[in-house]
C-alpha cells in the first residue's frame, strides 16, 4: 500500500515486458481502469487526483462487517430464573457471586437416575448463561406428517449453557477471590441447550430444553474430596461448544471433548403415538446407568474399560436424552454413541462438517475400503490455514476400536472419556492438504499500519463455521460477470469451475509470556490479548480444497440493548425474546492501539447456513463475549462483496478517509 502511480506502472511494465500474451497489452494506468466500468459510467465522478487512486485504504474492523437484516437475540426460557443473575445485581456482581458461592458445601454430582436431583447443586457458582448458537435446518422427515415435530419447526439451535462467562468487565474477575474466579471461569458444567425455531427464528413454546449430557453419559469429572475441600468441579468440561450440521436428511451433533466427537440426532414430540417405543429405550438407559454406577472405578485417573472389554454404554444403540430443565414437548435421541475424529492428531476442536456436489466427488482417493453404505460424502474441515487447508472424508456413523496406548497421547485427557476416544471414526483416504499459497486478503485493516512487520493477530485462523456453496454469480455479482463476458474471459478468478464453498473463521491476539512482564505495560495496553476478529474464506469444492479467496478482518456488532417492547426507534430492535444479559455484552469491547471498536471483544461465529426457503440469503449465528447468542441474516451478494470487492470501493476519494 502507498505506492504511487509511476512506481506501479514501472513495476507492471517490468514484470510483463518479456511475457507477451496474445490478446493482452501493457495497461496505461491513467485509462485502463475505465474498461472496468459500464460504457455509460460518468468518469468525471472519480477523483481527478491520480495519485490518490492507488493508495491502499486500511479499514477499521467495525467498518467492514457484512450488512445484515433481521437480527435476533435468543433466550432459553427453560433455564430457571433462580439460575440467572438478577438484573438488579449487575451493578454489584462481585458481592452477588460471593453470596451464592458454595465454598463450604460438599457437593455431590447428580446422576441421571437420581430421582431427587436438586438442580444446580453440581455448580460451585449456580448461575447459567447461554451463548454460541449452532443452527441447522430440520429435515422434513422429522416433521408432521412423516415425523412428529410441529410443521412450523424450521431450525434446531444448540447453545452452550454454563456458568463460565465474560459478561462483566475484566476488573470484576480480578477483584474477586482466586478460588471464586476459578469456579466461574473453569467450571466443568457445560450443558447442551436445544430449541426448535420457526422460520423467523422464534422459539416454539415447549420445545426448548437444557440437557446435562455429560452426566447422563457418565463422563462428567468426579467430585474428589481432600481434607474437606471440594475438588473436581473446576477444570476442563467433558463437552463444550456444541454445533449442529444438517447433511442430507440427518442432523449431526458436534462437540469439543478431549477431541472432536460426533453423533446423529433424532428429534420427536414427547409422547407421540408412533414413538411409544422410546419408553423402552429410556428404561434400558436407566438400567445401564445403574449397572455402570455400581461398577465405576473410584480412581479418576484409571479407565474402567480394557481394550478387549465393551462397556454397556458403548453399545451401538440409540440413547434417549433426558431434559434437565424445560423441554416438556421435546424428545432428543442420540442415534448412536459419539465417535471421535482422530484426523487432527492428539488435539483438535471446532471441525466443520460439509458435503460436496456429487459431480465433485473424490477422484484421487484409492482407499474406499471403509466407504460402507452411504449416499452422501461427508467431510470434516480439520484446519483452515495452519499453514495449509486440511480436509478429511469421514463416515460419522461408523468406527473402529483403537487401543488405549493411542488414545492416551491426546493432550487433553478426561479418563472418563476413554471409551468414547477409542471409537475412532472411519475415514476414506488420507487427509487432503492444499498446495497453493494462501491468497492475500481482499482488503487490509488498521493493524497493518499500527503494527507493521509483525502479526497483531494469530496468523493461523480457526473455525468458525462452514460451509455454504456459492455460485460464481453470487460471489462476483452482475457487474464483474458482465465484464468477464464482455472481455471474452472463459474462467473465473479462481479457475473454470462455477462455484466455491464459503466459510467464516476467526483469529485473535494470542496471549504470550511477555504479557506478564510488568515493564511492557505500554505494549500490553496497545495490543491487549484475547481480542477477536472474523474473516470469510472460499475454497474449491473438491480435493485438495484449495483456498481461493479470503476477506480482510471484520467484527460483528452488538445487539440493540433495549428491550424491543420499549424500543424508541433509535436502532432496529432485536427479534425474539429479549435476553436480559444483552446490555452486559458492551462491558467488553474490541480494543487495539488505544482505539475502541463498536463490537465485542470476543465474537465467536458458531454457525453459517443458507436460509431455509431463500437461497439468496445466509444466516450467521455468533456468541457475544461468552454472554449471549445472536442470529443475523446476510445476503449472499454481501458475502461475495467482501471476498471479491469492486476495486473502487477500496479507493481513497479524499484526504479525510
Amino acid at each position: 500500500g502507498g505506492a504511487d502511480r509511476d512506481s506501479i506502472a514501472s513495476n507492471v511494465r517490468g514484470n510483463i515486458a518479456d511475457h507477451v500474451i496474445e490478446g493482452c497489452e501493457v495497461c496505461n494506468l491513467d485509462q485502463c481502469w475505465k474498461r472496468l466500468l459500464p460504457p455509460d459510467h460518468d468518469h468525471s465522478t472519480k477523483n481527478a487526483t491520480k495519485k490518490k487512486r492507488y493508495l491502499t485504504k486500511y479499514w477499521r474492523y467495525d467498518e467492514t462487517s457484512p450488512k445484515f437484516t433481521n437480527p435476533t437475540t435468543l433466550y432459553l426460557s427453560s433455564i430457571p430464573e433462580s439460575l440467572r443473575v438478577p438484573p438488579s445485581r449487575y451493578h454489584d456482581i462481585e458481592n452477588y457471586l460471593m453470596e451464592i458461592y458454595k465454598n463450604e458445601t460438599i457437593i455431590e454430582i447428580p446422576t441421571n437416575n437420581d430421582k431427587n436431583n436438586n438442580h444446580g447443586e453440581d455448580m460451585l457458582v449456580p448461575i447459567l448463561m447461554e451463548y454460541n448458537p449452532g443452527l441447522a435446518p430440520i429435515p422434513d422427515k422429522m416433521k408432521y406428517p412423516i415425523g412428529t415435530l410441529p410443521t412450523e419447526a424450521t431450525y434446531l439451535v444448540s447453545l452452550r449453557v454454563t456458568p463460565a462467562n465474560n459478561c462483566f468487565p475484566r476488573e470484576v474477575y480480578k477483584n474477586i477471590p482466586k478460588e471464586l474466579n476459578e469456579a466461574v471461569y473453569h467450571t466443568t458444567t457445560n450443558h447442551l441447550g436445544l430449541a426448535l425455531l420457526d422460520e423467523n427464528y422464534i422459539m416454539i413454546p415447549g420445545y426448548d430444553a437444557v440437557i446435562d449430557m455429560d452426566v447422563q453419559l457418565g463422563v462428567k469429572r468426579k467430585v474428589r474430596v481432600n481434607e474437606g475441600e471440594v475438588k473436581g468441579l473446576t477444570g476442563e468440561p467433558a463437552f463444550m461448544d456444541y454445533r449442529l450440521f444438517t447433511l442430507g436428511d440427518d442432523i449431526y451433533l458436534h462437540a469439543n471433548a478431549d477431541l472432536v466427537v460426533v453423533s446423529t440426532l433424532d428429534l420427536a414430540t414427547r409422547g407421540s403415538d408412533n414413538k411409544s417405543g422410546r419408553d423402552e429405550e429410556e428404561k434400558k438407559n436407566e438400567e445401564n446407568e445403574e449397572n455402570s454406577n455400581k461398577s465405576e472405578d473410584t480412581d479418576d485417573m484409571k479407565s474402567s474399560n480394557t481394550d478387549a472389554e465393551t462397556d454397556e454404554k458403548d453399545e451401538d444403540r440409540p440413547f434417549v436424552l433426558k431434559n434437565l430443565y424445560g423441554g416438556g414437548k421435546l424428545q432428543v435421541t442420540l442415534q448412536h454413541p459419539f465417535n471421535t475424529i482422530w484426523s487432527g492428531g492428539s488435539k483438535g476442536k471446532n471441525y466443520a462438517l460439509f458435503t460436496i456436489p456429487t459431480n465433485d466427488l473424490l477422484k484421487t482417493s484409492s482407499d474406499s475400503n471403509h466407504a460402507g453404505n452411504y449416499s452422501l460424502p461427508i467431510f470434516a474441515e480439520i484446519e483452515i490455514n495452519s499453514p495449509h487447508h486440511k480436509v478429511q472424508q469421514i463416515i460419522p456413523s461408523q468406527y473402529q476400536k483403537i487401543s488405549r496406548k493411542i488414545t492416551n497421547v491426546r493432550q487433553r485427557r478426561n479418563p472418563r472419556l476413554d471409551p468414547m476416544m477409542k471409537r475412532s471414526m472411519l475415514t476414506v483416504g488420507d487427509v487432503h492438504e492444499s498446495n497453493s499459497t494462501l491468497p492475500l486478503p481482499s482488503f487490509f485493516n488498521v493493524d497493518e499500519v499500527w503494527f507493521p512487520g509483525k502479526f497483531a493477530f494469530k496468523d493461523f485462523n480457526h473455525g468458525g463455521a462452514c460451509c455454504i456453496s456459492f455460485s460464481a454469480e453470487e460471489l462476483l455479482g452482475d457487474s464483474i460477470m458482465q465484464h468477464n463476458h464482455r472481455d471474452g474471459l472463459s474462467e473465473y478468478p479462481w479457475g473454470n469451475h462455477p462455484s466455491l464453498h464459503v466459510g467464516i473463521a476467526h483469529t485473535h491476539v494470542q496471549w504470550k509470556r511477555w504479557y506478564m512482564d510488568k515493564t511492557k505495560e505500554k505494549e500490553v495496553e496497545l495490543l491487549p490479548h484475547t481480542h477477536y476478529v472474523s474473516l470469510i474464506y472460499a475454497f474449491d469444492p473438491f480435493p485438495p480444497f484449495e483456498i481461493r479467496a479470503r476477506s480482510g478482518y471484520f467484527c460483528l456488532g452488538f445487539a440493540n440493548p433495549v428491550d424491543p417492547t420499549h424500543a424508541n426507534g433509535s436502532a432496529e430492535p432485536e427479534r425474539g425474546t429479549f435476553n436480559p444479559h444483552t446490555p452486559l455484552t458492551r462491558n467488553r469491547k474490541l480494543r487495539q492501539n488505544n482505539e475502541t471498536f463498536e463490537c465485542p471483544q470476543m465474537q465467536y461465529v458458531s454457525s453459517f447456513i443458507q436460509k431455509v426457503g431463500d437461497p439468496s440469503k445466509t444466516v450467521i449465528g455468533y456468541g457475544l463475549n461468552d454472554c449471549t447468542p445472536r442470529l443475523v441474516e446476510v445476503a449472499k451478494s454481501e458475502i461475495g462483496r467482501l471476498l471479491f470487492p469492486d476495486v473502487w470501493e477500496m479507493v481513497l476519494e479524499d484526504e479525510s478517509q
